[in-house]
Parts: structure tokens; C-alpha cells; sequence
């Protein structure tokens, strides 16, 4: 049972939300997930795509209190821990946050797990050494999905089939490789918040590297027991070191393939090194994922 904060803090209109599990931002969304790596979501109200995954977002603050910043910055990092918390930032280098306290409460403090936090913006340019670390206050955190991807020439389900994965329809609004991660930005359907989602992204059998380097993949979504009346909002965090080919020096980036509701057989590409991408290729031509 979420509730709101007793002071809603104004960030674009954004709302903090505290849960028995974590306390994350969002502009009427929120995340749980599961030890099966599902998600429960509320529901996302006009929120700009692309936001999340590029590679320097600024966003001005329309709060009257002077002691929150006027701009703040959004990235993606990844925890470590080991004693001393950090985030290794996808586009802003090492930063300590000043009140690590923030992410134990939210059950974000372990290595390897993905945040998306907002620093004020003169602490993330502040001048550092080269390879240095900045120490910074995080003004907002989400915890992101982070999991392996499900490589079913390995293991396959216990059924055989790859119906538990689901099909049900998603729409890709942003993807970047970084460091270590397949980073997908989404929207899906659903309708009751307690009802979980399962994302996953599968190598199927025969699943190898083509001649033009391209990985290709399934993003999944299992909807489950869930109504999908409504859209969500999420960003999930593949784990590249549970892809093998990803070391391969013929790869050259993941060719996605997904259901988005009009077509089964919806594409996009991502190359290696690739900050954003939001081209959707359909069977009759070019797309763009943020329509």
C-alpha cells in the first residue's frame, strides 16, 4: 500500500512515493518487483519518451522552495558497494551520494543493482579530476529491473515452451548499451497494480550472431492474470554479461524483436556503444517508437 508524501515534492510535477519496499519518483508510476523479477506499475501520466536513457537530461524544477535546486540532471547507474556506496553513472562518471541512507531504505544498496536517480546539476559539473568522484545529493531514486537475460539454449523451461515468457504487447520508447547493461525503456498495458508483469529477454534456440553482426532477441511480456486497459510506464536493465556474444568481436548490436500490439514481428536495432535509439522497423517501413 503506497503513500504519499506528506509534502508532495513539486519536480515536474512529479510525486515521491513511499513503499513498505522503497521510496522512488515518479509522475504517478510506481514499481515493485518480485524474487521472479516481475513488476507491479501504477499508472504514468505524460511522460516525455526518450527521457530516462539519454545520455545528459536536464530538467528544471518549478519548486517555490529555495532550498530545492532550479536544474537537476537524470541518469542511470549502477550500485556498488563495498562499505562505502557509489554510483557508477552511465553518462556523468563516480558519484558518492551524500545520503547513501536513501538507498538501503529503498533496497537499492547492493552491487550490480540499476538506479535511476536526479542530482542537482552543480554537483554533477562541478570541476573533478579526470577519473575523480563526485559527491553528490540524490534528490529522487528509482530502483530499476535489473536481470539476466533468459538464454533458453542453455536452459530451457521446464515445459518446453516458452509460453510462460508471454507475448503479450509492449512499446519500446528508448534502448542504449552501456557499460554492462541492455538498457529498454517501455510502455505496456495492464489495468490492476497488484497484478505483476514479467519482462524478459530471451535467446532462443539457433539464436547466433548474423552476417552483419546483429544479436537478434524477443523482448517478452507476460501481462499474467492482468486486464490491459491502461499504459505503464517501466525501464528494465539486462545484465550484457549473461549474453556471451556480446564479447564477440562480430558483434556489432542487438536486433530486437517484440510484439507491439499491430505488429508481431516488430524490429529495433541497437548498436554497441549506442547512447538512444527509437527507431522501429515494421515490415512497410521506418517508425518512430515515441508517436
Amino acid at each position: 500500500m503506497q503513500k504519499y508524501c506528506t509534502q508532495p515534492h513539486v519536480f515536474l510535477s512529479l510525486k515521491c512515493f513511499n513503499t513498505k519496499e522503497r521510496s522512488i519518483f515518479s509522475r504517478h508510476l510506481f514499481y515493485t518487483q518480485t524474487e521472479y523479477g516481475y513488476m507491479n506499475l501504477l499508472k504514468q501520466i505524460c511522460f516525455r519518451a526518450g527521457l530516462l536513457l539519454c545520455c545528459v537530461t536536464a530538467i528544471f524544477s518549478c519548486s517555490l522552495n529555495d532550498d530545492e535546486p532550479d536544474l537537476i540532471y537524470l541518469t542511470l547507474g549502477t550500485v556498488t558497494n563495498d562499505g562505502r556506496l557509489k554510483i557508477e553513472s552511465d553518462s556523468h562518471g563516480t558519484l558518492v551520494p551524500s545520503n547513501p541512507e536513501r538507498f538501503a531504505a529503498a533496497d537499492a544498496d547492493e552491487t550490480g543493482q540499476r538506479v535511476l536517480i536526479s542530482v542537482p546539476a552543480n554537483e554533477i559539473e562541478a570541476d573533478v579530476q579526470e577519473g575523480g568522484e563526485k559527491e553528490v545529493n540524490v534528490v529522487e531514486l528509482y530502483k530499476v529491473l535489473t536481470k539476466d537475460a533468459d538464454d533458453l539454449r542453455i536452459t530451457r523451461p521446464e515445459n518446453g515452451s516458452d509460453t510462460d515468457f508471454g507475448n503479450d504487447p509492449l512499446q519500446i520508447i528508448g534502448v542504449s548499451i552501456s557499460a554492462q547493461h541492455l538498457n529498454v525503456q517501455l510502455y505496456i498495458k495492464g489495468h490492476d497494480t497488484e497484478k505483476p508483469h514479467r519482462i524478459s529477454l530471451l535467446l532462443d534456440e539457433g539464436c547466433q550472431i548474423d552476417e552483419n553482426g546483429w544479436l537478434p532477441v524477443e523482448l517478452r511480456h507476460n501481462a499474467g492474470q492482468d486486464s490491459q486497459s491502461e499504459t505503464f510506464w517501466s525501464v528494465v536493465s539486462f545484465k550484457l554479461s549473461s549474453i556471451p556474444e556480446y564479447e564477440s568481436p562480430a558483434f556489432e548490436g542487438f536486433h530486437i524483436y517484440y510484439n507491439n500490439g499491430t505488429n508481431k514481428h516488430a524490429e529495433c536495432f541497437v548498436r554497441k556503444g549506442q547512447i538512444l535509439n527509437q527507431d522501429e522497423t515494421f515490415s512497410d517501413g521506418l517508425f518512430c517508437n515515441s508517436r
